[in-house]
Protein backbone atom coordinates (compact mmCIF):
# COMPACT_ATOMS: atom_id res chain seq x y z
CA UNK A 1 0.00 0.00 0.00
CA UNK A 2 1.15 3.53 -0.97
CA UNK A 3 1.41 6.34 0.66
CA UNK A 4 -1.51 7.68 -1.57
CA UNK A 5 -3.73 5.03 -0.90
CA UNK A 6 -2.79 5.73 2.85
CA UNK A 7 -4.02 8.90 2.93
CA UNK A 8 -7.23 8.04 1.06
CA UNK A 9 -7.81 5.41 3.46
CA UNK A 10 -7.44 7.47 6.35
CA UNK A 11 -9.54 10.36 4.51
CA UNK A 12 -12.19 7.51 3.95
CA UNK A 13 -12.19 6.93 8.01
CA UNK A 14 -12.49 10.77 8.74
CA UNK A 15 -15.54 11.12 6.64
CA UNK A 16 -17.22 7.95 7.90
CA UNK A 17 -15.82 9.36 11.39
CA UNK A 18 -17.56 12.75 10.97
CA UNK A 19 -20.82 11.13 9.58
CA UNK A 20 -21.17 8.82 12.50
CA UNK A 21 -20.90 12.25 14.41
CA UNK A 22 -23.46 13.84 12.37
CA UNK A 23 -25.67 10.44 12.77
CA UNK A 24 -25.40 10.55 16.74
CA UNK A 25 -26.19 14.38 17.34
CA UNK A 26 -29.14 14.26 14.88
CA UNK A 27 -30.28 11.72 17.22
CA UNK A 28 -29.46 13.23 20.58
CA UNK A 29 -31.08 16.24 19.29
CA UNK A 30 -34.02 14.09 18.74
CA UNK A 31 -34.31 12.43 21.94
CA UNK A 32 -33.74 16.01 23.44
CA UNK A 33 -36.60 16.89 21.87
CA UNK A 34 -38.75 14.16 22.71
CA UNK A 35 -37.59 14.57 26.48
CA UNK A 36 -38.72 18.67 26.41
CA UNK A 37 -42.50 16.92 24.53
CA UNK A 38 -42.72 14.82 27.57
CA UNK A 39 -41.82 17.06 30.36
CA UNK A 40 -43.97 20.07 28.91
CA UNK A 41 -46.61 16.87 28.87
CA UNK A 42 -46.21 16.18 32.26
CA UNK A 43 -45.90 19.78 33.59
CA UNK A 44 -49.67 20.73 31.23
CA UNK A 45 -51.03 17.17 33.28
CA UNK A 46 -49.49 18.08 36.77
CA UNK A 47 -51.37 21.57 36.32
CA UNK A 48 -54.78 19.98 35.11
CA UNK A 49 -54.45 17.89 38.15
CA UNK A 50 -53.34 20.35 40.57
CA UNK A 51 -56.63 22.38 39.30
CA UNK A 52 -58.72 19.43 39.68
CA UNK A 53 -57.79 18.80 43.18
CA UNK A 54 -58.94 21.91 44.32
CA UNK A 55 -62.53 21.32 42.89
CA UNK A 56 -65.80 22.13 45.47
CA UNK A 57 -67.11 18.80 44.05
CA UNK A 58 -64.44 17.05 45.31
CA UNK A 59 -63.58 18.86 48.24
CA UNK A 60 -67.22 19.19 49.50
CA UNK A 61 -68.41 16.00 47.76
CA UNK A 62 -71.86 16.57 47.46
CA UNK A 63 -74.82 13.95 46.95
CA UNK A 64 -74.92 12.63 43.49
CA UNK A 65 -78.51 12.03 42.22
CA UNK A 66 -80.23 11.05 38.99
CA UNK A 67 -83.80 12.89 38.63
CA UNK A 68 -85.28 11.85 35.38
CA UNK A 69 -82.52 12.12 32.62
CA UNK A 70 -80.32 14.48 34.67
CA UNK A 71 -77.63 13.94 37.40
CA UNK A 72 -77.98 16.30 40.61
CA UNK A 73 -75.34 16.86 42.67
CA UNK A 74 -76.37 18.60 45.45
CA UNK A 75 -74.76 19.99 49.21
CA UNK A 76 -76.96 22.27 51.02
CA UNK A 77 -78.64 24.70 49.50
CA UNK A 78 -75.73 24.57 46.41
CA UNK A 79 -77.13 22.23 43.51
CA UNK A 80 -75.37 21.33 40.19
CA UNK A 81 -77.13 19.73 37.32
CA UNK A 82 -76.01 17.80 33.95
CA UNK A 83 -76.72 15.10 31.66
CA UNK A 84 -73.44 13.62 33.07
CA UNK A 85 -72.19 12.97 36.67
CA UNK A 86 -69.25 15.26 35.82
CA UNK A 87 -71.26 17.61 34.14
CA UNK A 88 -73.45 17.80 37.12
CA UNK A 89 -70.45 18.42 39.56
CA UNK A 90 -69.22 21.12 36.85
CA UNK A 91 -72.35 23.15 37.42
CA UNK A 92 -72.10 22.90 41.16
CA UNK A 93 -68.58 23.99 41.28
CA UNK A 94 -69.33 26.78 39.18
CA UNK A 95 -72.70 27.85 41.49
CA UNK A 96 -70.26 27.06 44.72
CA UNK A 97 -68.13 29.60 43.92
CA UNK A 98 -70.15 31.83 42.61
CA UNK A 99 -72.25 31.67 45.83
CA UNK A 100 -68.44 31.88 47.98
CA UNK A 101 -68.27 35.39 46.07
Amino acid sequence: MGIEEIFAFAAQQQVEMYNRIAAYKEKEAAHQLLTAQIIHENAQQAAQHAKQIGRPSLLIRPTLTIDGEEWVATHGACQGRGLTPDLAYQDFDNKWIGKES
